[in-house]
């Protein structure tokens, strides 16, 4: 065996036998570490070559080296990738099929867009799939701080622009749904820091709620609080701030029941709530909500377990009498034209999508972190929006993956994320500054 005189010397040689080059910069560190306080315990001792004998207490870097590549490899998603671009086709593939008929209605969307914006989204999801995610973990806060400013700096061009408002106004709706996986990076860079700490991780995501606000997005708001609180009791239970753990979620517990108190005062009249459930009462009193619902649920009475539903359920025709029906009620337009089967394939495929990316559960708390913030948005979406379709009208929700073509851009990015996370682990696990990390490697 060659002999190695110094450190530098003996991680040169490990380096090469680490064949995922991504992985060997969070290695090094680790394994520099682990060596230069061997080194500075034996100098503490008083041998004058504490290096070399730090060097050779170490062993042959050659096996060392092939351990940590057989350990540290990407861990392909293949099967989620593929399952991710096939639930994609067959949402752009149903929007324009069921829509077609409608030309040239502005509901229907356009093949050569819908093409155009799948594409996009692949490309998207391939390069949320190679992302290297370890900067960012390493600066939450910058991250935090220039997603809020992205969302401001929208918010204000819609306000002054005199040309492309609309173009704003979507852009912002867009990012912000993207705030719940900033919030999981904001707390992970609070880890560790007592009730300062814990105080600044829910204190963060004040901002965050008030600019999907300002965007009109109540139902991305309410997204962000859901996941947010669950977030943070996720974080509480792995001990991330080092509190009282009943205490914290007391404080959580509290907050919940404020915040809950002020959604209700802003929009839980009596008359609001009974409009959600019993929307045939309130067709003209409680206007477009009442509306909506009715004319869905006759919709639903009128469909079959496959096939087109009955005509005539409506005095005019389906997309003249169902609002939005080529967009947030896209499931009501599947049900009814093409039978509640389809529509249950539909859930059941893209929950069983979720269920997957959950039962790759990163080892990694930051990664498990952005992982349960991707979850958590669209079983989010996918709740509500079903409730949605089903006649149960309070906030717009699209579904994931089906509607809409810039929406389907985003869910694609996010998934991204997701298995970036699951496919760079092993790295994501070694690289943590949090309490959570061994301090060796080997």
């Amino acid at each position: 065996m060659p002999k190695y005189e110094t450190i530098q010397d003996y991680l040169r040689a490990v380096e090469e036998q680490i064949r995922w080059k991504r992985a060997w910069p969070v290695l090094c560190r680790e394994l520099r570490q682990h060596m230069e306080d061997q080194r500075d315990d034996f100098a503490a001792q008083g041998f004058a070559d504490a290096e070399q004998m730090a060097v050779a207490e170490m062993g042959d870097p050659v096996p060392v080296g092939v351990e940590l590549d057989r350990l540290h490899r990407p861990k392909p998603q293949r099967g989620l990738l593929a399952m991710t671009v096939v639930l994609a086709l067959a949402g752009g593939f149903l929007r324009v099929w069921l829509t077609y008929s409608a030309r040239p209605s502005l509901d229907a969307f356009s093949q050569k867009k819908t093409v155009l914006a799948l594409v996009l989204g692949i490309v998207v999801l391939l390069g949320g799939y190679f992302l290297d995610l370890s900067p960012l973990l390493r600066r939450p806060k910058t991250v935090y701080t220039v997603a809020l400013a992205a969302g401001i700096f929208l918010y204000m061009l819609w306000l002054i622009s005199p040309v492309g408002k609309m173009q704003y106004f979507v852009l912002l709706r867009h990012i912000v749904q993207f705030y719940p996986v900033v919030y999981a990076l904001w707390l992970y860079g609070w880890r560790g820091k007592g009730w300062a700490g814990f105080l600044g991780a829910v204190a963060g995501g004040i901002p965050l709620t008030l600019v999907s606000l300002l965007g009109l997005s109540a139902g991305n708001a309410l997204i962000l609080l859901l996941s947010g609180f669950i977030l943070l009791l996720f974080a509480i239970w792995k001990d991330w701030f080092r509190v009282s753990k009943p205490a914290a979620i007391a404080f959580l517990a509290g907050l919940a029941v404020t915040l809950v108190s002020l959604i209700l005062l802003r929009y839980g009249s009596s008359q609001r709530i009974e409009a959600v459930f019993h929307p045939e009462k309130f067709m003209s009193a409680s206007g477009y909500l009442g509306y909506q619902g009715t004319t869905v649920r006759q919709a639903l009475a009128a469909s079959r377990w496959f096939g087109e539903g009955a005509a005539g359920f409506a005095p005019y025709p389906f997309e003249q009498y169902v609002p939005e029906w080529s967009r947030d009620f896209l499931l009501t337009t599947i049900v009814y034209k093409l039978g509640w089967l389809p529509f249950m394939l539909v859930v059941l495929a893209m929950t069983g999508l979720l269920v997957w990316v959950v039962c790759r559960w990163s080892r990694h708390q930051a990664g498990q972190m952005l992982v349960l913030s991707v979850v958590m948005i669209f079983s989010c979406r996918i709740v509500c929006s079903v409730a949605l379709n089903l006649g149960f009208v309070l906030f717009s929700f699209g579904f994931p993956l089906l509607t809409g073509n810039l929406q389907s851009i985003v869910d694609m990015g996010l998934l991204g994320l997701a298995l970036s996370v699951l496919r760079n682990g092993s790295i994501l696990r070694e690289s943590s500054m949090g309490p959570e990390a061994s301090p060796h490697i080997l």
